[in-house]
């Protein structure tokens, strides 16, 4: 029997954890959730793999026996590509999933700078306006249409199917494997229903817990449902009619239909997106700074300041959104903490 670092007896810890999700389905907030509790509660240094790309890679890690409870987190759709299948290693497989049509909408705001170089401002100025455009005037573009102009602009004419099918990654893991893996809504997860969570890990994650620095541009929301003021009717033809058989068997209500009233926020719309432009052009300004550091100018450094320039005009927006970010995470934590001391109140109570 193990103790916890208070001295509380806890159950034997598990051999090995991975978390699995599509992307944008709240994999990063687990893995930083589940290691935060095994080094702050059960005393264990656990630094864990983040998005391995290689089964190769996963294989050392476990092969160093660096962690005494080792913790992956992989995306699913690459998982599935490259048969990355170590699950023998590991006896807590998990997961997390989201509503499809919230998971649309989030991908579609974050993937924009995997698509285009911040050099790139034409097209950022582009896709960026499409955005804007949204929030505006709800109703005058649809969720796929505006997918499709990403398309067009980045020269990618499958985009569209790509976006929904990432979606629905986790209906196909399951109809595959059926029980092998514990499955955890993300809708559970942000709402701090960890019961079922924790019966199965057999330790209780903390919910406070902080994303790492180097993963906080990965965090939007930490909410569901924003689909409803962003979908239309041809974005429920495609995305759920089509395919309504997956969101049945993930326990979502494909029937549900779109806000008569929409408000879409800039803050996790067009300001989040010009803010991940900005955050990429940061980064390429500290390699740059580095590399003179060291006397090493080549035709890399030029692309390099091409992109800087490129992302100077979003820094004061971004900075904006940044900050809103912070404060809305701040205020999410504090209501939480709130909500379990009024169970626990209303527990001594009865």
């Amino acid at each position: 029997m193990n103790q916890t670092a208070t001295g509380t007896p806890s159950a034997p810890l598990p051999k090995g954890i991975m978390i699995l999700g599509a992307a944008k389905s709240g994999t990063t907030a687990l893995f930083y959730a589940i290691q935060n509790t095994l080094n702050k509660r059960h005393g264990t240094a656990v630094k864990g793999l983040f998005e391995p790309t290689t089964t190769q890679r996963i294989e050392e890690y476990l092969a160093s026996g660096s962690d005494r409870v080792p913790l992956i987190k992989v995306l699913l759709g690459l998982f599935i590509r490259k048969g990355m299948d170590l699950s023998q290693a590991f006896d807590k497989k998990i997961i997390i999933y989201r509503d499809p049509r919230d998971n649309v909408i989030s991908r579609l705001v974050f993937m924009l700078t995997r698509l285009i170089e911040p050099s790139e401002r034409d097209k950022i100025d582009q896709v960026i306006a499409l955005l804007q455009r949204k929030e505006r005037e709800p109703e005058s573009l649809s969720v796929a249409q505006i997918i499709r102009e990403v398309g067009v602009i980045t020269n990618r004419e499958n985009l569209l199917a790509s976006v929904r099918n990432n979606a629905l990654l986790p209906a196909k893991m399951k109809r595959q494997s059926g029980d092998q893996y514990f499955m955890l809504s993300y809708e559970d997860f942000v709402e701090g229903r960890f019961d079922q969570l924790n019966g199965y890990l057999g330790f209780e994650v903390d919910p406070d817990f902080e994303v790492g620095d180097r993963h906080t541009h990965i965090v939007r929301t930490k909410s569901s449902g924003s689909w409803k003021d962003w979908f239309l009717a041809e974005d429920i033809d495609y995305f759920v009619k089509e395919v309504a058989e997956d969101y049945n068997l993930l326990g979502f209500d494909a029937e549900q239909q779109p806000n008569a009233n929409k408000h879409l926020d800039p803050k996790i719309g067009s300001e989040y997106a010009m803010a991940q432009f900005t955050r990429v052009g940061d980064k390429h300004r500290t390699r740059k700074t580095a590399g003179n550091a060291g006397g090493k100018q080549d035709k890399a450094s030029a692309k390099i300041e091409e992109e800087i320039e490129a992302t100077e005009g979003l820094a004061t927006v971004s900075k904006q959104a940044a900050d809103a970010q912070r404060e809305e995470r701040k205020a999410q934590r504090q209501r939480r903490k709130a909500k379990r001391s009024a169970q626990t109140d209303a527990g001594k109570g009865g």
